[in-house]
């Protein structure tokens, strides 16, 4: 357990944003329509998402398009 664990890593809305190109708002609209992984609460003031939940949340949009290409393909 402490090995997973030692892995997560807290990143802010800002570094949210580098990583995929959206714009703070519209990484909150995406979450608030259930689109996105939610953040966490690191303080009464302090938002967080997990890393490792936004990257895999990347990946999944990168099989999806890959997954319509295989489709279109065999049609």
């Amino acid at each position: 357990m402490a090995e997973s664990t030692a892995k997560l890593r807290f990143i802010r809305r800002r570094e949210v944003a580098r990583l995929t190109g959206f714009s703070e708002g519209r990484i909150c609209e995406l979450e608030r329509q259930g689109n996105f992984p939610r953040s966490v609460r690191l303080s009464a003031h302090s938002l967080a998402y997990i890393e490792a939940e936004v990257l895999r949340w990347m990946q999944d949009r990168i099989d999806e398009r890959d997954f319509a290409h295989v489709v279109e393909a065999l049609a």
